[in-house]
């Protein structure tokens, strides 16, 4: 459910106004938040979190705020060790566990060990998380208010496990053949392809796909088949290293529309706190990397 934030309940209250209805009101909201936010991400990188919905975006921001409150509690192993962690700073409680609101954001850090006698600590800073729903049109309203300003990478979470469910149920017989219904997964490739083409992404150097739900994903391939939504694929049906390298290259095509865009795809299970942990730690390294290089390339 779309929660407006304390500020402006009060003036789009509907049950206040009979002449305002909810899905307007909701909208006006979303328009003076746009349009206070452009100017306070100007001097921000922005991280764009995406994805159809129910692929994981929620969860995977979720995780990663229990990682911050975990390394940053007193006698964590956040000062002796490589760690990442992603500091809400929303009006709501980062505790509650509940779905993010569209309009939170949240802080990246990652904390880098260098290897050498005197190792030291690379803070990836001012860089905001932003997940983007794409209920309500936000998605529609929120990407041109990020257009010109600095959108350092875009994570792009996927869920792997929906290759045999199409838009409208389960993918039974005659399910794939309708032509109302879509294979999710199929689907989701369509959106990333059509986020590459967006102006406030086009141009976005780094994008991160996430493919969730890997542990799902292989328990189901002994009984339903990739083939099912990638007919082409001559993989062994079982194997899925094989079937998840094939979802993996199928997605990299997509991504890699511009050229110059460096694309990297990860395979996951969202439930794991390791392996998130994990993949927080590559995105911040990577960025760390690219902003050294793009200093480098400055100063020639």
């Amino acid at each position: 459910m779309f929660r407006l934030p304390t500020f402006l309940r009060k003036k789009y209250d509907t049950r206040k106004s009979e002449n305002v209805p909810g899905a307007t009101a909701r909208s006006q909201a979303i328009d003076e938040l746009a349009k206070r936010d452009k100017f306070f991400l100007l001097d921000r990188r922005n991280i764009l979190v995406l994805g159809l919905d129910g692929a994981g975006k929620s969860t995977f921001i979720r995780q990663a705020k229990l990682h911050a409150e975990h390394t940053n509690a007193p006698g964590s192993r956040q000062s002796t060790g490589s760690t990442t962690s992603v500091h809400g700073h929303s009006r709501a409680s980062s505790r509650r566990q509940r779905p993010p609101d569209p309009v939170e954001e949240y802080l990246f850090a990652v904390h880098i060990l260098h290897p050498g006698p005197t190792g030291h600590n690379c803070h990836v800073r001012n860089t905001l998380v932003r997940p983007i729903p794409r209920m309500l049109g936000l998605r529609r309203k929120w990407l041109p208010v990020l257009t010109g300003t600095s959108v350092e990478a875009m994570v792009y979470i996927a869920d792997l496990s929906s290759y045999d469910t199409w838009a409208g149920g389960e993918g039974e017989a005659g399910k794939e053949e309708d032509e109302v219904c879509e294979n999710l997964l199929h689907a989701a490739l369509h959106d990333l392809s059509d986020l590459c083409t967006t102006p406030a992404i086009s141009e976005t150097p780094t994008i991160f796909v996430v493919l969730t739900h890997l542990n799902v994903f292989a328990a189901k391939l002994p009984s339903v088949p990739l083939t099912r939504c990638f007919p082409e694929y001559s993989g062994l049906p079982d194997d899925t290293a094989s079937a998840a390298q094939y979802c993996t290259n199928a997605f990299l095509r997509v991504a890699r529309s511009n050229r110059r865009r460096r694309v990297h795809v990860s395979c996951i299970n969202l439930l794991d706190e390791g392996e998130v942990e994990e993949q927080l730690q590559k995105i911040g390294e990577i960025l760390s990397q690219e902003r050294i290089r793009s200093l480098l390339q400055e100063r020639r």
